[in-house]
């Protein structure tokens, strides 16, 4: 029968330039939910539910007295057909099945505040029209409202389906090793019956080479084949076609026949013998329905059908060591691995089959001694061995043993291979003492290797699911710190009764520490834009000079409170780049405050910049804690960082050198970093291309912002979230403005008939008509055609600027909006 052999399945992609689950947060009638309209949700929630939307893995927010379901396109792959049902519905209402379970621990996070984490648990999912056996890893966290009460949970999710898989199966290829055993056929059933998730069932056949036939030698227990005759004769026949044209048999009309309660999907194997000769059997495999017929699934039963081959192949050799000494010349020239005679102390080939010569390479073996023959084993633990077990008499196994070997003659080179061998004493027939020893050789490089790329991979995965979780932890850990201040400040202004040298104190408090917010989102949105290649770099004419002395500017108070001492080094001549004037200054500043932040107070810093051929190379160097060895190769990876205090007193998330290496991959540069060790200091040297340029050469860098002006603006504020409008306003009307507010787009463009304005400030996200439309319709009028229309908006995407400036916007600021660029802005004299 025709079909295709295995499910080809690519992973799902999530994209942020169109997400399913942004669009369909917009469209939710939330009035409808405990939450209420998405207007009167607290600001906490609604930042927490961008946050959410832009996180590239699954993740979902649980708000509320009912846990009230918010999450991205990444976890409405794991809801599966509950998607989009139960997209802002209850947590026991979407998950009936799971909730005894889960509940207990969401309970406990939000009475308590705990971060509970779940490692690797098995929760069947349905994403591919069946319920498919799915194992995650995730955590429930507190998240807080704008009084700091916990209000509800964040889950991130991340799937070790592929880890928990390649683990299990590892597991069972272990226990499959060709080793001493004479029935393999039954270690083999029993290593299947204990993995029945992979193989439900088994049955074995051997083929029989006195009656020529194919007989049943084993099965699993419980073998759904077996109790229906029609099905076994259709299994029997399979697999004498599989050994007549040694190749494979499919029985079952679909791979998903399973799940829909058909017969089981079976694929039969041929275990490979001797070359040219039939199989040595067929085992016809049961596949699971909760699993993907991928390539890695194939591999595990291709793998089990070999080490079954070579255990059986093993066994016959372990056997024929019973036989009679005469035929011992016959046997060797028929067993599939290499076999060998040695006689006497000195261990002189007497025999080798052709697999053993094969082993060995081209080289003289019989009548010479092994430590003459194979002069590259004298310093290995071989020799000795067979020494002992000539003079105990006492047989000796080794299992994966290394071994340096030549394969080909004087001149080869020694290479690492792996063999399981036996070393079996031979006694003389009369005189009963130890003439010899039978050497048993099977290569077992391939399967080591496989195993132990199998082992590090795990370990990868292991390594790379530890980093998240630690990622997850840390930036609830940066996210609270602000939050609290905040809180408090907050707090104590809506008492009332502060003097004004107070007031201004705690409104400094709240400005810093948003402004502290603000760049942690930034530093996320930065790295997830830049690593994702949604960035575009403008590239100018930038003098190096100027953008280490911005640099330098910006993160002197970091430098100055932590009293180190910065030296900056500059060539006399030009030092110029085509790049980014804004990029580029990200870089020289994220370099310099991972000195500052990972160098003990008094600490020497030192910026240096030179030209050297056609490259300008950047070097930031300190006398900090330095970094380890290990660490180096891995130090520009996402969510990576040095060992960090208690106090985690350098704060920031670990994707600072991540988005260095981002960007001056882009700039078309490189940068490393190197470090003697902990406490030696570490040094980031960056380069990029040299730009010649003519001395009078504009510099493509940022311009100095213009005076502000001496008259004030009439401004009107329009924002559906009326704390924002209501402290912006504010703000500008103590800056000297004359600011009105609105709230809905149809009573702005009422208000423009009754007063003139020359500056309109506008969100984007309004009901109804949303800021894009509003700014058309004011470009449209006659009166307001020719004022200043500026975007506040906390959307921060490219393609959410371009499309509010095509829509007529002078500029587009994220909240919370920069004063100073704000002001710069409102100080441009009026168009």
């Amino acid at each position: 029968m025709e079909r295709a052999r295995e499910s080809d399945i690519q992973p799902v992609e999530i994209s942020h330039r169109d997400s399913e689950a942004k669009r369909l947060l917009q469209a939710f009638d939330w009035a409808r939910t405990p939450l209420g309209p998405m207007d009167a949700w607290p600001r906490s929630l609604l930042s927490l539910v961008d946050m959410v939307m832009e996180l590239p893995s699954p993740a979902i927010i649980f708000w509320g007295p009912e846990q009230t379901q918010i999450y991205n396109d990444g976890y409405a792959v794991i809801m599966g057909p509950r998607h989009p049902a139960y997209f802002g519905a209850s947590y026991r209402e979407s998950w009936p099945d799971t909730y005894p379970l889960i509940y207990p621990w969401m309970r406990r996070v939000l009475d308590q505040g705990d971060v509970v984490e779940v490692r690797q648990a098995h929760i069947p999912v349905t994403r591919y029209g069946f319920e498919e056996e799915a194992y995650f890893t995730f955590t429930f966290s507190p998240l807080r409202d704008d009084e700091g009460r916990i209000a509800g949970l964040l889950q991130p999710v991340f799937e070790v389906t592929a880890t928990v898989l390649s683990e299990r199966r590892a597991e069972t290829l272990r226990m499959l090793t060709p080793s001493g055993s004479l029935e393999p056929v039954a270690d083999a059933i029993a290593a299947l019956s204990r993995n029945p998730r992979d193989v439900p069932f088994a049955l074995v056949y051997l083929w029989n080479a006195e009656r020529e036939c194919l007989l049943l030698a084993g099965e699993t227990e419980g073998a759904g084949a077996g109790s229906d005759p029609d099905r076994r004769a259709q299994l029997d026949a399979a697999a004498r076609r599989v050994v007549e044209r040694n190749g494979q048999e499919w029985v079952g009309e679909q791979a998903d026949a399973a799940r829909s309660g058909a017969d089981p999907y079976v694929l039969l194997l041929p275990m490979e013998g001797v070359a040219g000769a039939a199989p040595l059997g067929v085992i016809a495999f049961g596949l699971s329905p909760r699993l993907h017929f991928d390539k890695r699934y194939r591999a595990f039963l291709e793998s089990v059908t070999a080490q079954l081959a070579s255990a059986l192949q093993r066994a016959s050799l372990l056997q024929a060591r019973e036989r009679q000494r005469q035929h011992l010349s016959d046997l060797f020239l028929q067993v599939p691995a290499g076999i060998a005679v040695l006689q006497g102390p000195d261990h002189v080939f007497e025999l080798v089959n052709p697999v053993y010569q094969a082993l060995i390479g081209p080289r003289d073996l019989i009548g010479r001694p092994l430590r003459e023959a194979l002069p590259e084993m004298r310093d290995q633990p071989f020799p000795r061995i067979l020494d002992e077990v000539y003079r105990s008499g006492q047989a000796h196994v080794g299992q994966e043993e290394p071994t340096l070997l030549r394969r080909g003659d004087e001149r080869s080179g020694l290479e690492e291979v792996f063999f399981n061998y036996v070393y079996q004493p031979l006694r003389d027939a009369q005189s009963g003492h130890i003439s010899g020893i039978l050497v048993f050789a099977y290569e077992v490089t391939e399967q080591v290797r496989a195993r132990q790329r199998a082992e590090a991979l795990a370990g990868e995965l292991r390594g790379e699911h530890e980093r998240k979780d630690d990622f997850l932890a840390m930036l609830a850990h940066e996210l609270r710190n602000p939050l609290a201040p905040i809180s408090t400040a907050a707090e104590v202004l809506s008492l009332g009764r502060l003097p004004q040298a107070q007031v201004k104190r705690t409104s400094e408090i709240i400005t810093r520490q948003v402004r502290h917010m603000t760049a942690l989102v930034n530093d996320l949105l930065d790295v997830s834009r830049v690593t994702r290649g949604l960035v575009n770099i403008d590239r100018q004419p930038q003098d190096l000079k100027s953008v280490a002395a911005h640099a330098v500017e910006q993160v002197r108070p970091l430098v100055e409170a932590r009293r180190h001492h910065l030296a900056v080094e500059q060539p006399a001549g030009d030092a110029w780049v085509l790049g980014d004037q804004k990029r580029l200054v990200q870089i020289f500043t994220n370099l310099l405050g991972n000195a500052a932040k990972y160098t003990p107070s008094g600490g020497e810093i030192a910026l240096v910049l030179h030209v050297e051929g056609d490259e300008v190379v950047i070097t930031v160097r300190d006398n900090g804690i330095g970094m380890p060895a290990a660490l180096q190769p891995k130090v520009f990876g996402l969510f990576v960082q040095a060992e960090r205090s208690t106090d985690r007193a350098q704060g920031g998330l670990g994707v600072g050198l991540a988005l260095v290496k981002s960007l001056v991959d882009l700039h078309g540069g490189t940068v490393a970093c190197y470090s003697s060790g902990a406490g030696q200091g570490s040094e980031f040297t960056v380069r990029l291309p040299l730009l010649r340029v003519q001395a009078d050469a504009p510099a493509g860098g940022a311009q100095a912002l213009p005076a502000a002006a001496a008259v004030a603006r009439r401004i009107l504020v329009v924002d559906d979230n009326q704390d924002a409008a209501r402290m912006l306003a504010l703000y500008l009307g103590e800056a000297g403005h004359h600011v009105a507010v609105e709230h809905a787009s149809d009573a702005a463009l009422e208000r423009v008939l009754q007063e003139p304005f020359d500056v309109f400030l506008l969100d984007v996200g309004l009901p109804g008509m949303d800021g894009c439309e509003l700014a058309r319709r004011l470009r449209a009028r006659p009166q307001t055609a020719q004022a200043l229309v500026v975007a506040v908006t906390g959307y921060g995407q490219e393609a959410d600027r371009q499309r509010a400036l095509d829509a007529g916007f002078d500029d587009y600021l994220v909240k919370p909006p920069d004063p100073e660029r704000l002001t710069a802005l409102l100080a441009a004299p009026p168009r």
